[in-house]
């Protein structure tokens, strides 16, 4: 038993080796994927600047901004971020952890030229502008989660973009009800505010955005209608809450009990008539011992 219990103790020595070799390969792997390559945008696209829009209704294509967080580098096509809740810079990529909570932005720019949106505002405007988020609900140890926003409209080519997350540990990650806000120009005025947008916006269908404002005054419910120009741009907001998941311990193996001597019929009946002959032995033994004394 004790030679058993060596080789199962040094087998379990040989699995935690090889687990631990794994997850520093993963963690590698994961920091250089993250740190050369970067969480994606989409489509492939024709690129505009501040002084040369985009000729018609254009999502998130100028390159050349220089209000958007530093991690952005000016580039609209990114416009997924995440930090820690009122912590730091906003970045694409972040390490999070347990017990605390998590700010997403989007920003959101109809690139259209200004003034199209009286000559051409069939197509520089745009009808049904709609937002959708995503998020995974859960990340094991060292698995790296996406954090996705898109962009559509009916008459403007549908955009994207991905901050990316990574945990140390198993953990839940739960949209806090009510966190999620529309921001723009019109919210800083006096007497308005953020709007708080429904939880479609982490459906299929996305949710309705836009800017309608009302003798100067902020419009609670969007249409889907954004001219336009920098302008009528603007940010959504929403936090998440991450929780610790309990993983349950590998129960112990149970030490091999000590091997009992087999005693089935066949033993049985051995054993009996084995213990048979060793006393009809015996008894011829003492039987013989007696007659030669009285011989003698």
């Amino acid at each position: 038993m004790k030679q058993t219990t060596k080789i199962r103790t040094a087998k379990s020595a040989l699995l935690e080796l090889g687990f631990a070799v794994f997850a520093v390969a993963l963690a590698l792997f994961i920091g250089t994927t993250v740190s050369a390559d970067g969480p994606s945008f989409g489509p492939a696209r024709p690129t505009y600047t501040v002084e040369q829009p985009a000729s018609r209704a254009t999502w998130n294509s100028i390159t050349d901004r220089t209000n958007l967080p530093a991690v952005a580098g000016g580039d609209e096509r990114n416009f997924v971020w995440v930090r820690e809740y009122g912590v730091g810079e906003y970045q694409d990529q972040l390490a999070i952890t347990s017990g605390r909570q998590y700010e997403v932005m989007m920003y959101y720019h109809n690139n259209a030229g200004a003034n199209l949106n009286a000559v051409d505002p069939q197509n520089a405007i745009m009808f049904r502008a709609r937002a959708r988020a995503s998020f995974p609900s859960e990340l094991a140890a060292q698995e790296v989660g996406i954090i996705r926003g898109e962009l559509e409209a009916d008459n403007a080519t549908t955009v994207w973009d991905e901050a990316w997350i990574i945990s140390n540990e198993p953990v839940s990650i739960e949209f806090i009800a009510g966190s999620a806000k529309l921001y723009n120009n019109t919210t800083d005025q006096p007497g308005n505010s953020p709007v708080t947008l429904p939880s479609t916006l982490f459906s299929s269908a996305g949710t309705l955005i836009g800017y309608q404002t009302s003798g100067g005054r902020f419009v609670e419910q969007y249409v889907g209608v954004l001219p336009g120009c920098v302008q009528y741009s603007g940010w959504i907001r929403y936090v998440l809450q991450t929780t610790a998941i309990e993983v349950p311990a590998d129960p112990e193996e149970p030490e091999d009990p000590e091997e009992l001597p087999r005693t089935g019929p066949v033993e049985v009946i051995g054993f009996l008539i084995g213990t048979t002959m060793l006393v009809i032995a015996v008894v011829y033994y003492v039987r013989s011992r007696q007659t030669l004394n009285k011989t003698i």
